[in-house]
């Protein structure tokens, strides 16, 4: 494993301030860290779901600029 030389200086560092040993402070921190991954997908927000019959008669999906002009549309009426 190749770490950056100031990573090493400063995990060398916080081992030496707490009296734990390097290999301890590499594996706290690497355990959170993949314990956050794991966590993650449960703290994404849900998303609204929309119920329809499909897309709205006018609506081009293959043109931004289409799609552009059919929302300032409905956005401005005049």
């Amino acid at each position: 494993m190749n770490l950056d030389d100031s990573l090493m200086t400063a995990a060398k560092k916080l081992a030496a301030e707490t009296g734990q040993t390097l290999t301890e402070i590499v594996s706290d921190a690497l355990r959170e860290r993949l314990s956050r991954t794991q966590s993650a997908p449960a703290n994404r927000p849900s998303l609204p779901v929309f119920h329809g019959a499909g897309l709205a008669s006018g609506v081009d999906l293959s043109s931004n600029a289409a799609l552009l002009e059919l929302m300032e549309s409905q956005r401005d009426p005049g």
